[in-house]
């Protein structure tokens, strides 16, 4: 695998190493965690021996590509509100798929229809993985969220996005193009442009793996003009980006640094890394102004892979500038990005605070 590709990886999974950036962020959503993640009566009950939902294979159509899926419904009557999740970064199948085939039993259980589908291309859904982008990406969950309005056990009126991670950076994007869409989850998503979170997480990776910090000190600026260069697409920019990694790897470790814009076109161990890369000149923060559903975002402290600061004020930004008051952030305090904490290792059961927040959402 050349130059950066594997160092590139550690910023695209989801997972929560230990803590080296402190958010600092307020502790003023203390008091609505405790209400929300409160457990649900309905989890006690849950059981994964006895089976209190069916599973119903589906196909969706999406644009020129079709998704497979598994639609996990309750057993009783219905229509139910429905939750579609959207995935994480990359294309490891199993990585994928672990947080949804983990929540749509439950939901089920707890009387939501959840719509778990393979990512494009992995799995048995179809297209490209590495040809798609991040439009490609959000226009699958609205195809999904249209998908689910037409079916006779699924309420069309309250069905919703759950996004982890990279997921929940576009989850809210998903609402504002697909009016199919009536509230959005958003877990660790970061909210700003893809150059400044590449940039942020990139500092984190080069700490993980070792490096010293004047290495550090020396290569980032050189990838803080790497990731401006594919937002702006300039073509000398690019070139001149390219130059500077030939010559710093002359003295510099080539791992510590990023790679140019013709290897990511013609290397295809860096193939897997093209939708973020070529979804940089896209302004999806810009879009949420017009974000009129309930959103609820949770964010760990500690998380190291994203800005939490940042992505909260520019939350807060979007929604004042478009008049959205229906939105709710969380922060909750000694946990990163996988939500576990930092001293304990356990994990706050983020699945209690979606059901109470989505039960009291439809309930209004």
């Amino acid at each position: 695998m050349r130059a950066s590709a594997v160092l590139l990886c550690i910023y695209l999974i989801l997972c929560c190493p230990s803590i080296l950036h402190c958010q600092q962020i307020d502790k003023s959503s203390e008091n609505r965690l405790k209400e929300l993640v409160v457990p649900s009566s309905c989890l006690e009950s849950f059981s994964r021996t006895v089976k209190s939902y069916d599973v119903e294979k589906v196909i969706i159509p999406s644009d020129d590509i079709e998704l497979a899926g598994e639609l996990y419904l309750p057993k009783s009557t219905g229509p139910y509100p429905a939750v579609i999740y959207m995935h994480g970064g990359g294309n490891d199948y199993d990585m994928l798929m672990s947080s949804p085939r983990y929540y749509a039993p439950r939901m089920a259980h707890c009387g939501f229809a959840f719509l778990a589908y393979e990512k494009r291309g992995t799995g048995e859904s179809g297209g490209v993985f590495h040809e798609a982008t991040y439009d490609d990406f959000i226009a699958d969950a609205g195809h999904a969220a249209d998908f689910l309005a037409q079916h006779d056990r699924i309420d069309p009126d309250k069905i919703g996005i759950y996004g982890g991670s990279q997921g929940g950076r576009l989850a809210p994007v998903v609402a504002t193009r697909f009016p199919s869409v009536s509230f959005v989850i958003s877990a660790s998503g970061p909210i700003g442009t893809l150059a400044d979170h590449a940039t942020f997480n990139i500092e984190y990776a080069l700490k993980v793996r070792g490096y010293e910090d004047s290495t550090i000190e020396q290569v980032m600026p050189l990838w803080r003009r790497h990731h401006t260069a594919w937002e702006s697409l300039d073509p000398d920019d690019l070139n001149n980006v390219a130059e500077d990694i030939f010559k710093f790897r002359e003295f510099i470790d080539p791992m510590a640094l990023p790679n140019t814009r013709q290897e990511f076109l013609t290397d295809s161990n860096l193939f897997f890394l093209r939708p973020p890369y070529f979804s940089m000149s896209k302004d999806y923060t810009g879009e949420l102004v017009n974000l009129d559903v309930p959103w609820l975002a949770i964010y760990g402290e500690l998380d190291p892979i994203i800005n939490v600061r940042e992505s909260v004020e520019n939350i807060r930004k979007q929604m004042t500038a478009g008049d959205n008051t229906q939105y709710e952030i969380i922060v909750i305090k000694s946990v990163g990005h996988s939500f576990n904490n930092s001293a304990t290792r356990e994990q706050v059961p983020v699945i209690n605070v979606a059901i109470n927040w989505i039960n009291e959402m439809i309930s209004h």
